[in-house]
């Protein structure tokens, strides 16, 4: 099962040294699990779940924002040809410019519970229009991360003979800010109801983990949450002393620095991990978890993890790539680095030292001559690209 939140940096959980937000579930998860230090995704939503699904880098395959190419070969696609129920609740966002009813079976899921399939996609909140199996209902009164929680817990529970892929892109905790059920008349203004969503968001987790636990083959459930990239612009968090102002949509490191947490019950020892992850190697590290051959693995960008999870022998990534045109009207510029922890280079030649520049407002000069070196190779072997001269915007809004 893969959990991904929606705008949820690094400095968010309490585990990585969070300071504003309550997340005892996913704390719980990491002490129990395999908590990743180094994990990155892109500055942006839509082309975060592109690279999730399919392993591959987004000059490939990102066409236009909240669009997914139905050619592609995604993880549910490759656990439905291994004999795999598949199922997708949550954000979907895939499909503009392009409504079709059947674009989730089309992408590999038998069954799913949807918000944001049709245009215009109404709230993801209050009365939420959510999409079930293609029928497009309004729920009256409810609240929609509650609505889709409930349909992951349901999913899991259900007594079936093959095993199950469940991909679960929660809505929270991105804006509007707003007051979950629960949070209390007092929680007022964009902060406070930022954190109140995080809480509710860990909430949500901890029902799941206690459901795919208690599920029939629990022992045998691998669970991965991560986050598709950072924090709303309009947040500040406190992070080991300092604050963090969100960086979603900028090509620095609180723009694409996630929280990764892998928790596997009697397979995956409690540890803490630098190995460096980036979005292109979820589709192999799943499919070598549960024995999946991945055909023509010389089609992925990506590079499994799943031996550090088994504690097996393997070599780490030497550095991550992110090529980043969002193509839609957003903040921040499109671009390209290429990192190896502690550097960051840039398509633009601006080295970036990331623990002591984590904004990259201070380009070094004269030091790592060594890592610039090793970072340009891996930026000259990727095809040439020359970003827009301005950002192109999508039929309709989101992210």
């Amino acid at each position: 099962m893969l959990i991904l939140a929606d705008d949820l940096g690094f400095e968010c959980l309490g585990v990585n040294g969070g300071e504003s937000y309550q997340t005892p579930c996913l704390d719980r998860m990491a002490a129990e699990g395999v908590r990743f230090t180094r994990c990155h995704s892109t500055p942006l939503c839509t082309p975060s779940r592109v690279q999730l699904m399919t392993g591959r880098y987004s000059f490939r395959n990102y066409v236009r924002f909240g669009f997914l190419d139905p050619t592609e070969v995604t993880f549910a696609r490759r656990f439905s040809d291994a004999g795999y129920a598949t199922a997708i609740v949550g954000k979907w966002q895939l499909t503009y410019g392009d409504i079709d009813p059947e674009r989730p079976a089309q992408l590999g899921f038998d069954e799913w519970c949807l918000w944001n399939t049709d245009a215009p996609p109404g709230s993801r909140y209050e009365s939420p229009k959510l999409d079930t199996d293609g029928t497009l209902a309004v729920h009256p009164g409810a609240f929609g991360p509650d609505v889709l929680c409930d349909r992951a817990v349901s999913l899991l529970e259900e007594d079936r003979e093959e095993p199950l892929f469940l991909y679960y892109p929660m809505v929270l905790p991105h804006s509007p800010f707003v007051r979950p059920p629960g949070s209390g008349g007092d929680v007022e203004g964009p902060q406070a109801k930022f954190a109140a969503m995080v809480q509710h968001m860990d909430s949500l987790v901890g029902r799941v983990l206690d459901a795919a636990g208690a599920a029939v083959h629990g022992r045998e459930t691998l669970v991965l949450f991560v986050g598709d990239n950072g924090t709303d612009r309009r947040v500040v968090s406190r992070w080991q002393g300092a604050e963090i102002i969100g960086g979603k949509s900028r090509m620095n490191s609180h723009g694409t620095h996630v929280p990764l947490i892998a928790w596997w019950p009697g397979r995956a020892e409690p540890a803490v991990s630098d190995d460096l992850i980036d979005f292109t190697d979820f589709v192999p590290t799943l499919c070598e978890a549960a024995g999946l051959p991945v055909e023509a693995p010389e089609a992925l960008d990506g590079v499994s993890f799943a031996p550090r999870l088994l504690g097996r022998p393997h070599t780490p990534r030497e550095w991550i790539f992110c090529h980043y045109d969002p193509r839609w009207n957003v903040p921040g510029q499109p671009g390209r680095f290429a990192e190896d922890g502690t550097y960051r280079l840039h398509q633009d030649g601006r080295l970036i030292h990331v623990e002591r520049d984590p904004l990259g407002e201070h380009p070094v000069a004269g030091e790592a001559a060594g890592s610039r070196q090793r970072l340009q190779a891996v930026l000259d072997s990727m095809p040439p690209w020359s970003p827009p001269a301005r950002a192109r915007r999508p039929e309709t809004t989101g992210g």
